[in-house]
């Protein structure tokens, strides 16, 4: 494998995920500098914070760290008076060129030098912080929803949640509990940090409350991802139909079952989280998802 810190195979719902991302990449930075606007480049910025998140999901560190390179690229450049210089748009497509690289050595399962990529990216962004300056990797000011003419909000639920609880439903049609716990972990600790970035604590409950039912019952996966699919379609419902709020909460069903558990499944706990030790913990997400929070005031 391209990563040596992700001791297992990476899950497939990673890889068709992260191929959709880098296609929608692809098609925006095609017209980037002919259509160059905060819209698009906030749309980029949000793509690459999605697949940095995903990536870290799944321990792939190098992908982290390039897509994070690209973010802090985009985020620099949703300051009002920014301007995209021709040598600016070179090391973006540079820093893509890294990215296709390394996602293509994952999706053929190939050996590739992460070493030289992590050193062509330290030259990368040396001059892109002779370029950009003070803005590049700093907190700067982001666009409000109003600015972008769009709920962030209202946008985030239609799209990334909805192809999130896609997968979940597809997973469910035909179960292998391993990697249906693993998706399930994965989402959940999106969902969390989604939840706490957009002020939705009920949406959020319904991750955190998922997280325990798997810790404390980890035996009945399908059961939990069944229920969890039906809480979280009801916070997304509710989402689209206007609340801004709570998001839903965890139902009944849910609470019961990350509240029992076997004296073997509590026993279990360490020994998963040992497996697992990529998998972010729920309170780290608010940096994680920080760049939905400042775009999206009073929504």
């Amino acid at each position: 494998m391209s990563d040596s810190v992700s001791p297992q195979p990476v899950p497939s719902y990673f890889l068709q995920e992260a191929a959709e991302l880098l296609q929608q990449m692809d098609d925006e930075l095609r017209t980037l500098s002919q259509d160059f606007c905060i819209q698009k480049v906030h749309t980029l910025m949000r793509i690459a914070h999605t697949l940095k998140g995903a990536a870290a999901s799944v321990g792939l560190d190098t992908i982290k760290k390039t897509t994070h390179s690209l973010e802090d690229v985009f985020r620099a450049l949703c300051t009002p008076d920014a301007v995209l210089t021709p040598p600016v748009e070179g090391l973006i497509f540079d820093i893509y060129a890294c990215l296709q690289l390394l996602l293509s050595a994952e999706c053929a399962d190939a050996d590739i030098d992460e070493s030289s990529i992590l050193d062509r990216m330290a030259h990368i962004v040396t001059q892109l912080q002779q370029h950009l300056g003070d803005h590049f990797g700093r907190d700067v000011r982001l666009p409000t929803s109003a600015e972008l003419g769009f709920d962030m909000t209202q946008s985030v639920f239609e799209m990334g949640v909805a192809q999130q609880l896609a997968t979940l439903e597809n997973a469910l049609k035909d179960p292998e509990p391993e990697s249906l716990a693993e998706l399930l972990r994965s989402q959940a600790d999106i969902f969390f940090g989604l939840g706490e970035s957009l002020n939705l604590s009920g949406f959020g409950a319904i991750a955190q409350t998922t997280l325990e039912a798997l810790d404390h019952n980890p035996d009945q996966v399908v059961q939990i991802a069944q229920v969890a699919f039906e809480d979280y379609c009801a916070g997304q419902a509710s989402i689209l139909q206007g609340d801004r709020s709570r998001g839903g909460e965890p139902s009944l069903k849910l609470r019961q079952l990350s509240r029992h558990g076997s004296r073997k499944a509590r026993a279990q706990r360490t020994d998963r989280s040992m497996a697992h030790p990529s998998v972010t913990k729920p309170g780290r997400l608010n940096r994680l998802w920080k760049l939905l929070t400042s775009p999206i005031p009073g929504t």
